[in-house]
C-alpha cells in the first residue's frame, strides 16, 4: 500500500527524518512507515478515501477506541479533530512497538494492565496491533515515574512473551499545536526502529542524540573514521554504548557488560591506546558515542 502511494504522489515524503510542517501533509501511518502527502495535492473524496485505507491498514479489532477519553485522544492526534481534549494541561507521550509478538497475544489484557498500574496515564491508544500511545498527565510525573514505567512494561513483556520499544516524549501542553509535536516524535521514532539495536525504551533525547551522530559522522570525515573503528571491534562498541547509558558509571556498566570492573577498565584503556578518545572523559566518550551511531 506504501509504496503504491509514492508512485502515485510522486512528492510525498516516506519516513522523513526532519518535516518542517506537518500541518502541510496528510499523514498516513501504516504499520511502522508513515508516509506524508502534500495537502495542496489532495481533494476532499481522495482525503476520505485514504482515511478508509488508513484504518484498514492499520486496525485491528483491538484498535478501534473504546471509550470517550481514548475516543478524544484518537481523533486529536490522529485524525486532525480540531476539538482539543480536556482533563490536563500538559502531556507526555510514551510511544511503544511490539517487536516481538507470540501467535496468541493478550492484547487488551497487557494494555488495560499497564492502564491500571498507573494514576499518571491517561489512556492508551491503540493504533494497530503493534504500535501503542501511552498518553502521561505531566502533572502526575514524579521523578521516579518513568523508571516505574518501564519496569512495568518490562515485566508485563516478560508475562506475556512479548518485547516492546519505545521512545518517551517531551513534555508538551495541551493545545493546538500538540498533533504537530506528536508528528515530529513520530518521525523521529519510525527513524529509531529502523534500527536492528534499537530494542529498549528510550527517552527522546537519546533518539536525537543518534540522529545527531549520523549527520555529524556524514560531515566529519573524523567521525567517520572513528565509527569505523569502533563498529569493527564489537567489544569497545558494547563498551561504549553501555558506558554512556550508565552516564559513565564504571560500576554500573561493569554489571551490565557483566565483567568484573577491572576488565571494563583494562578495555577502555586499550582502546585510548589505540584511538586517542579517553571513554572516562565526558567529551569524549559523547563523541565515540556519537560516532557509533
Amino acid at each position: 500500500m506504501i509504496n503504491s502511494l509514492k508512485q502515485l504522489y510522486p512528492n510525498s515524503l516516506l519516513n522523513p527524518i526532519d518535516l518542517k510542517r506537518p500541518e502541510d501533509y496528510y499523514h498516513f501511518q501504516a504499520l511502522e512507515n508513515s508516509l506524508f502527502i502534500p495537502l495542496c495535492e489532495l481533494k476532499s473524496d481522495q482525503i476520505k478515501l485514504l482515511d478508509i485505507f488508513s484504518e484498514n491498514s492499520t486496525s485491528t479489532t483491538n484498535s478501534l477506541p473504546a471509550n470517550p477519553i481514548e475516543e478524544s485522544w484518537y481523533q486529536f492526534l490522529t485524525k486532525n479533530s480540531p476539538a482539543v481534549p480536556s482533563g490536563a494541561e500538559s502531556v507526555r507521550i510514551l510511544q511503544l512497538d511490539f517487536y516481538k509478538l507470540p501467535e496468541q497475544f493478550a492484547y487488551d489484557i497487557w494494555k488495560d494492565t499497564l492502564k491500571d498500574s498507573l494514576e499518571a496515564i491517561i489512556t492508551i491508544l491503540s493504533l494497530n496491533e503493534r504500535r501503542l500511545l501511552v498518553i502521561l498527565d505531566a502533572d502526575r510525573l514524579e521523578n521516579d515515574t518513568v523508571p516505574q514505567l518501564t519496569g512495568l512494561i518490562t515485566t508485563l513483556d516478560d508475562d506475556f512473551e512479548v518485547a516492546t520499544r519505545g521512545i518517551i516524549g517531551q513534555i508538551h501542553r495541551v493545545s493546538q499545536a500538540l498533533p504537530s509535536l506528536y508528528e515530529n516524535e513520530l518521525i523521529l521514532f519510525n527513524q529509531a526502529i529502523q534500527s536492528e539495536i534499537f530494542k529498549d525504551i528510550q527517552y527522546l533525547s537519546d533518539t536525537l542524540l543518534n540522529d545527531i551522530g549520523h549527520v555529524a559522522t556524514a560531515q566529519q570525515p573524523i567521525l567517520a573514521n572513528l565509527r569505523q573503528q569502533i563498529l569493527s571491534n564489537s567489544e569497545y562498541e558494547a563498551t561504549i554504548r553501555t558506558l554512556f547509558a550508565h552516564r559513565g558509571n564504571l560500576t554500573q556498566a561493569a554489571e551490565a557488560l557483566f565483567v568484573h570492573r577491572n576488565t571494563l577498565t583494562y578495555r577502555m584503556n586499550k582502546f585510548t591506546k589505540e584511538n586517542g578518545f579517553n571513554l572516562q572523559h565526558l567529551p569524549d566518550l559523547i563523541i565515540c558515542y556519537l560516532a557509533s551511531n
